[in-house]
């Protein structure tokens, strides 16, 4: 067989199933090990098993429960919406999120690596700009962007400590805190109690 139709073969067994890893830190403790391959990921996840299978009801009761078993909690159980529900959101792209973690981890390349280089270059096209820089947190983009207007303004890396700078105090700690790490000094102007934005009146 040729390598073009090994390679072929994969690519075609790859479009069909989905591979998932076996996680590092697991422990495997059960005689079948697609049953325990099966338990540790659902302990893993917090996640529980809809199972007709006895040996895993009997062993895991906590972790295993059969289609009745569940169908009845739900079906009696109130359900509570949240306002954030980030496991919801994070659901549909969970693969995606792992797939790239797991690249970069085992590069083991968590700063500048290729990753942020392909970033930067998106987020610079779709915000249509030259350039676009990642950094680690809001707070460091807040500071790397106030450090930026003081040269280009005032011809040095950081502001001068009387150097007043506006902000709402309806804000994270960081939005001061980031003035302050760049030299200057925050000013608070309060907001405007309809819409909780910063008050222009009493920037004037």
């Amino acid at each position: 067989m040729t390598l073009e139709k090994r390679k072929q073969i994969v690519n075609y067994f790859l479009s069909i199933f989905k591979i998932a890893k076996t996680l590092s830190y697991i422990n495997i403790d059960f005689d079948d090990i697609e049953d325990s391959l099966v338990v540790s990921s659902a302990k893993a996840t917090g996640t529980i098993l809809i199972t007709r299978d006895k040996k895993l009801l009997q062993r895991y009761p906590d972790l295993a429960k059969s289609p009745e078993e569940f169908w009845t909690e739900i079906r009696n159980k109130k359900i509570n919406i949240s306002m954030l529900d980030l496991p919801a959101e994070v659901a549909s792209i969970y693969s995606d999120i792992e797939r790239a973690m797991d690249k970069v981890l085992n590069k083991c390349n968590f700063i500048l690596g290729n990753e942020v280089k392909q970033l930067e270059e998106k987020i610079a096209n779709y915000i249509g700009t030259k350039y676009a820089i990642g950094v680690s947190s809001g707070t460091d983009a807040l500071v790397i962007s106030l450090r930026a207007l003081a040269i280009k303004i005032k011809g040095q890396e950081y502001w001068d400590k009387e150097d007043l700078i506006i902000t709402t105090p309806f804000a994270f700690i960081a939005t001061g805190d980031a003035i302050l790490r760049a030299g200057a000094t925050p000013f608070f102007v309060d907001i405007d109690p309809d819409t909780f934005n910063i008050d222009p009146e009493q920037i004037k």
